[in-house]
């Protein structure tokens, strides 16, 4: 049977499963995910803070 593979010689090496890459891919792709969860966590604390802060100012203020 002819080989019916077309590609020229330096594509041949593209055709393969590269671990390396999968994994960088994988790494990138969870750093994105993590700096958006942290993000979103942070911006959720200081909103929680800022909340806290009005609410004690408030009572201060009934207090005085």
């Amino acid at each position: 049977m002819a080989n019916i593979n077309l590609l020229p010689i330096e594509y041949k090496e593209k055709e393969k499963f590269n671990i390396r890459r999968v994994l960088i891919i994988l790494f990138v792709v969870l750093l994105a995910f993590g700096t958006a969860y942290l993000y979103y966590y942070l911006e959720l604390q200081i909103d929680y803070k800022e909340q806290t802060l009005k609410t004690i100012k408030t009572e201060l203020a009934a207090l005085e």
